[in-house]
């Protein structure tokens, strides 16, 4: 089965590497340069936990027009204009379902027939959100829903709303960490020691960084459009002023905290 993803980020990467494993024949889009050896590295990384005798063929595409009438997943960047721009093109000459990545928009908010295929980063946490699923959407996907059930992840469809399930969970999370080292005063120190002794040493922090700064500001923001009582940090806008991204640039959310 031939599958397009959309974006060659950390989750194209993923997403990409993930479904070749499956035995899944993908094409990868991106408009800059796209070097095979990461998509290697992501390939080995994900094979330590996945064990395969399929490999899929994985081809570098630079021009929409050169992808075929197949199942897209879209993961680009956390920018709807640029989303919307993507499915717009794509659907003049395309019939086969779109499904983006993105958890914090909705998927009408990208086009009136998108569908939400939402992995989590890593992608080995084994759990898949899928909303918004026509019939057509979700006859098509069916092997790629039971590959991953196969391989032990949790396929949970979510409902109507922005962050779907996980996000929802994770980033008003976040929020309320650093809205309680803001307004409140606490320290890394005292908020390491209580997830250490509440959810077995799991770092907030770390979190932060190996999803990105960036992208942690724009789901809060977008979190936030939707329910008011979600708290946008001053020291995410903080960081991205001083450039300062997460793993994705060697740099660390710490460096404004601390």
């Amino acid at each position: 089965m031939k599958v397009n993803v959309l974006g060659y980020g950390i989750m194209g990467k993923q997403i990409a590497g993930l479904l070749c494993l499956g035995g899944f024949d993908v094409d990868i889009y991106s408009h800059t340069f796209m070097d095979p050896l990461d998509i290697q590295r992501s390939i080995k990384l994900i094979a330590r936990t996945i064990k395969s005798d399929k490999r899929g063929k994985i081809t570098f595409v630079n021009e929409l027009n050169a992808l075929e009438d197949a199942l897209t997943i879209e993961a680009v960047v956390e920018n709807i204009e640029i989303k919307k721009l993507l499915y717009n093109k794509l659907k003049t000459r395309m019939s086969a379902p779109i499904f983006t990545n993105s958890s914090s928009y909705l998927s009408k908010e990208i086009g009136d027939d998108v569908s939400i295929m939402h992995f989590l980063n890593p992608i080995m946490l084994g759990l898949v959100e899928v909303s918004n699923v026509n019939q057509e959407a979700a006859l098509i996907s069916v092997p790629i829903i039971e590959y991953l059930r196969t391989i032990g992840f949790d396929v949970i469809f979510t409902k109507d709303n922005r962050g779907n399930l996980a996000n929802y969970l994770i980033f008003r999370e976040v929020s309320s960490v650093l809205k309680l080292m803001e307004q409140h005063c606490y320290s890394m120190d005292d908020i390491n020691k209580t997830y250490n002794r509440l959810y077995s040493n799991r770092n907030i922090f770390d979190l932060i960084d190996r999803v990105g700064v960036d992208v942690t500001y724009k789901i809060i923001l977008n979190l936030q459009q939707e329910d008011s009582s979600v708290y946008l940090p001053k020291c995410l806008t903080l960081a991205l002023e001083n450039n300062i991204l997460g793993k994705k640039n060697h740099t660390s959310i710490k460096q404004v905290l601390e």
